[in-house]
């Protein structure tokens, strides 16, 4: 079912735009996905030079690009210059990203839709993580392959000395990620989202769709078997009933 906001005409085609690729990013690739946020920060460029529209940095954007512009610097010195030098495009992407959402999102609305966007894609690695797993309990795990781009990872690893562990987790699942630690990252950044948008959702079918999606994501933890994703995942549950009167309600039955 198409979302109702990618329908009305008061949203900008870029912004319908950006929505979509947050959904989609998580579920390619790592540098396909890196060249879409790439191609989206200069279509960006362009929307804002169009529209005459103003772009502001933020707090938060002002330490993202700090740290981008150490990692640049840190070339320099490194032993692996291309590792290095991949792994500061990987921030400046973030970065872009960050740019992106923060200056298009300028309504309770706008926000909503790209935090729900971000849950529907750690909701459907989630149920592939949970395919992944339940053929890799019956011997069929060629079907879906943790990671599920595993031929190509591992050919852009060796091309930019990017180190992965692929032979030291053959029993966990990753997604569409490169190995199951970013996966369970990705998880662990989003579950508070759905978990907040559960509570504070406009309307009902967005709150019965972010249950859902927490449901799919709590598992998808489960089976990348890191103990540090239940321990983030009890901590931000515990930061969330302090965060507004509905979960403290909840949560204290």
């Amino acid at each position: 079912m198409i979302p109702q906001y990618l329908k009305e005409k008061s949203f900008s085609k870029y912004y319908k735009l950006v929505t979509v690729s947050v959904l989609l990013l998580s579920l390619l690739p790592e540098l396909p996905a890196l060249l879409c946020v790439a191609a989206l920060f200069v279509f960006y460029l362009v929307h804002c030079r169009k529209n005459k529209l103003q772009i502001n940095i933020s707090k938060t954007g002002g330490i993202i690009i700090i740290y981008d512009i150490f990692a640049l610097i840190s070339v320099i010195w490194s032993g692996s210059r291309i590792n290095t030098l991949y792994y500061a495009f990987m921030w400046l992407c973030a970065f872009a990203l960050f740019l992106i959402i923060s200056g298009l999102s300028d309504t309770r609305e706008k926000i909503e839709n790209i935090l729900l966007c971000l849950v529907g894609s750690a909701a459907a690695n989630s149920v592939l993580a949970i395919l992944q797993m339940s053929l890799m309990a019956v011997g069929k795990s060629q079907f879906f392959p943790s990671p599920l781009y595993e031929r190509l990872d591992l050919w852009f690893a060796r091309l930019v000395n990017y180190p992965l562990f692929f032979e030291s987790a053959p029993d966990r699942v990753s997604g569409c990620f490169a190995n199951p630690l970013a996966f369970s990252a990705f998880l662990v950044l989003i579950f508070p989202l759905s978990v907040f948008c559960t509570f504070y959702g406009a309307t009902k079918k967005r709150r019965w769709f972010s249950i859902a999606s927490s449901v799919l994501i709590f598992f998808g933890l489960l089976f990348t078997f890191l103990r540090g994703s239940v321990v983030a995942v009890v901590l931000s549950l515990m930061m969330l009933s302090f965060a507004g009167k509905k979960p403290a309600k909840f949560m204290s039955g």
